[in-house]
């Protein structure tokens, strides 16, 4: 009889010990919002000719990048959208939103990492973006947004006409002239 109850006993530690191992993973995975990390990094940009402080988050459960410089009336917002192929930005100053197609892929979360590690750099050796290209906007806003709905950008700009930009195609020609030399 001893023998039986003291086996009973044995028994049950690994009933209790899954019982708690259900628990504990259960608790994980319904407890509030799944592991979502948003990245932000500041930086500066050149706005209107005046160096500003900025910021660019990146999103990658939501697939989107946004760059925030200046604020107020001075503030623009950048938003890729990688989930739908799109970019938009919109001028506070000029209450505008501008989108056009996305060159560019979204960097990945090692990129992100590396790249924050990397930020420790002397100012004199920072590298300068410049995006030379001149875009120039559609003279109609866009008539049907609806495919922006499920979008941040749609967020951001639902209240402002919203334009497709697209490259001045004088840009290309500047680009070749460049890499043309002159012969005489």
């Amino acid at each position: 009889s001893q023998n039986q109850e003291h086996q009973s006993q044995d028994d049950s530690h690994p009933l209790v010990f899954l019982v708690l191992a259900v628990c504990v993973f259960s608790l994980r995975y319904m407890r509030g919002p799944s592991l979502r990390k948003v990245y932000d990094q500041s930086y500066k940009a050149v706005l209107n000719g005046v160096e500003t402080e900025s910021v660019m988050e990146i999103d990658p459960n939501e697939r989107i990048e946004i760059f925030r410089m200046g604020n107020g009336s001075q503030e623009v917002l950048e938003v890729h959208d990688f989930k739908n192929g799109i970019t938009g930005i919109r001028f506070a100053e000029h209450q505008r939103c501008y989108i056009r197609t996305q060159t560019k892929k979204l960097p990945s979360v090692a990129e992100v990492e590396t790249e924050n590690k990397e930020l420790l750099v002397p100012e004199s050796e920072a590298v300068k973006v410049e995006d030379s290209r001149v875009w120039v906007p559609a003279e109609e806003p866009i008539v049907n947004p609806d495919f922006l709905l499920d979008s941040k950008i749609w967020e951001i700009c639902q209240q402002l006409p919203i334009h497709w930009i697209h490259p001045s195609p004088m840009t290309d020609a500047e680009d070749q002239d460049e890499d043309t030399p002159d012969v005489e």
